[in-house]
């Protein structure tokens, strides 16, 4: 038998959450948005895997929104793969830019890029979210 999911009263509709189900971000995608916008950033839930429209320049966990402070960091290996850091919470979220390429999976290319997770972690920067390898 199904059971249906349980929702935390005010985690729901809670900023830097899923507007379903109130999950935490585990991805980011960046998907191309209008000429004037540029791209999108789209954030994956942890729970429900849906995507929400989020804020380019704004931390998901902590909220912070001074750009010194919002690092990002990518790899020759992973080209479309990129750790956006925050400097104030010490979290991150793996963002991959679809927004030239529609091609990439974000849940293969989480797991292929796991070396970028691990750096992170030596970094002393944690995921918000675990992704699909627990990390």
């Amino acid at each position: 038998m199904l059971k249906a999911l349980r929702i935390e009263p005010g985690r729901q509709r809670a900023k830097g959450r899923c507007p379903s189900c109130g999950g935490a971000p585990w991805i980011a995608a960046r998907r191309e948005g209008s000429l004037t916008e540029g791209a999108r950033r789209l954030l994956g839930c942890a729970l429900c895997g849906g995507e929400w429209l989020f804020e380019r320049i704004l931390c998901p966990a902590c909220f912070e929104e001074d750009p010194r402070k919002l690092p990002s960091f990518r790899d020759e290996k992973h080209p479309t793969v990129r750790i956006e850091a925050c400097e104030t919470c010490r979290r991150y979220v793996k963002s991959i830019d679809l927004s030239e390429d529609a091609r990439p999976i974000p849940e293969v290319d989480d797991l292929v890029s796991i070396a970028m997770d691990l750096w992170a972690a030596g970094e002393d920067y944690h995921r918000i979210e675990p992704g699909l390898a627990g990390i």
